[in-house]
């Protein structure tokens, strides 16, 4: 199986680190393209194999496209013009909606979106997939086969969930980050080394992340079971609900979901 990716940067070469390190890929089967030259020397450097041509990819099963939004419209209208065979074609794109795709390169076109993240690097990523009609079973199989080395897969039938997802898991690695530097910080502030800090940070998202996944209690029962009544958690808890953090998470993710829908709306002009 040749994989092609179309674009080399953050989530591109988070993909392909992450697909190098499960081993269901070989380094040969890879081909990049990236319309910048500094990108594809990091990929050389990387020791894949790159492309000055989109033409090139057009034997590859799968081609990946991992560029952002805006350049989508000259993209696609370069795929139809120098990619004649029909492969796979993977969309990583916020707000580029299926029939938008279909639109530039042709109705028979197999088209899968995933809303992966960052985390692909490492394999723990959480990755949205939705498949056109096109995209036959056992295609289907080697998406979330590819996936599932990446981490969790979530299946789809609704697009529209997907600008949903993009403000949650898509863009939420950053979120986190935000919270872990606070609390790193405020570690470094009261003595603590910054490795220790961000140790001590780190495996306790992870650790909650995996009670979260493994346990059988709802959220709120889990924030019972560690802030007893009286206690040192209670009263943080008690400063974070009086400054109203639930709705400064809210409006937060909810300006990144409209923004990935306005995305489609805007393309489409």
């Amino acid at each position: 199986m040749k994989i092609g990716l179309i674009g080399y940067g953050r989530m591109g070469k988070s993909f392909v680190e992450g697909i190098l390190r499960s081993n269901i890929i070989d380094k040969k089967s890879i081909f990049i393209y990236d319309i910048n030259e500094e990108k594809l020397k990091i990929a050389k450097e990387d020791g894949l194999i790159v492309k000055k041509s989109l033409s090139e990819l057009e034997n590859c099963d799968i081609i990946i496209i991992a560029v952002k939004p805006k350049d989508y419209n000259q993209l696609l209208d370069d795929m139809k013009d120098k990619i004649n065979t029909n492969p796979l074609i993977v969309s990583f794109a916020a707000g580029i909606k299926i029939s938008y795709i279909e639109s530039k390169l042709g109705e028979n076109a197999k088209i899968v979106r995933v809303m992966p993240n960052i985390c692909t690097s490492i394999g723990e990523a959480v990755s949205a997939i939705i498949f056109n009609k096109n995209v036959k079973e056992n295609e289907k199989l080697i998406i979330n086969k590819i996936f599932e080395n990446l981490g969790m897969v979530i299946l789809l039938e609704n697009e529209d969930l997907i600008d949903v997802i993009t403000g949650l898991s898509g863009s939420g690695p950053a979120y986190f980050f935000l919270i872990m530097k606070s609390m790193v910080e405020l570690g470094k502030k009261y003595g603590l080394d910054e490795n220790i800090a961000i140790k001590l940070v780190a495996q306790t998202c992870k650790g909650a992340g995996a009670l979260v996944l493994q346990s059988k209690e709802d959220l709120d029962k889990l924030i019972r079971m560690v802030a007893t009544p009286g206690g040192i958690t209670e009263e943080a808890l008690k400063i974070m609900i009086s400054r109203d953090i639930m709705n400064i998470i809210h409006s937060s993710i909810s300006t990144a979901i409209e923004k990935a829908k306005l995305i489609h709306q805007n393309i489409s002009k």
